[in-house]
């Protein structure tokens, strides 16, 4: 009887034990599904912040005719389409953002890779649309047969960026500009507006 007994508290132990460890293994998926969950851009608007969310390129538009007829002296611009004319988020008299770095979760890691903890907000750039019809675009680059090939994003010259280091991998965003269309730009290595890009309007 004593066997008996001793036998079926080792089998409960032992399946409670092993729900127990199951339940660990969930809370910890779930925890590294999760981890830093505040990673990205976030928009400051009447003290609300809201998480932004990216937008991709539609088309690539080059204007190759112009340097052939001119026998390649002309510069082709390399201009990335994205689709609409303006964005949701709307800001009047400067744009104010929050910027999060740190670990990104799994379930993020391919739109939000560019917030891990190796970068900072030095490693992004403002950049202004160019609005034609119902697309707005970007000048990404551009080259000719005899000036050679620019590489990297055209940015404004007008638009006067400011942050503030809050705590680690944390910023405040200031960006002061005319009325226009702009987006925030991951630009590592030039990638630019081939990555996803974070619209936003000035009014």
């Amino acid at each position: 009887m004593k066997k008996l007994l001793l036998s079926i508290i080792c089998i409960t132990v032992s399946i409670c034990s092993f729900g127990q460890c199951e339940q660990d293994i969930k809370a910890l998926t779930k925890a590294y599904m999760n981890a830093g969950d505040s990673v990205g851009i976030y928009t400051v608007i009447d003290g609300c912040n809201q998480p932004m969310d990216a937008i991709n390129y539609v088309g690539v538009k080059t204007n190759a005719l112009g340097s052939a007829l001119s026998y390649g002296i002309a510069k082709t611009k390399v201009k990335v389409e994205f689709a609409g004319k303006t964005s949701p988020y709307v800001f009047t008299g400067k744009a104010h953002f929050k910027m999060y770095f740190g670990m990104v979760p799994a379930s993020k890691a391919q739109r939000l890779y560019m917030f891990s903890s190796n970068y900072t907000v030095r490693d992004f750039s403002v950049s202004k649309f160019v609005v034609k019809k119902n697309k707005r675009q970007l000048v990404q680059g551009s080259y000719s047969l005899w000036g050679g090939s620019n590489s990297g994003l055209e940015t404004a010259d007008d638009v006067v960026v400011s942050s503030t280091k809050l705590k680690e991998g944390v910023y405040d965003v200031t960006v002061n500009a005319k009325p226009g269309e702009y987006c925030i730009v991951f630009n590592v290595n030039g990638v630019g507006a081939y990555t996803s890009v974070f619209d936003f309007t000035i009014k």
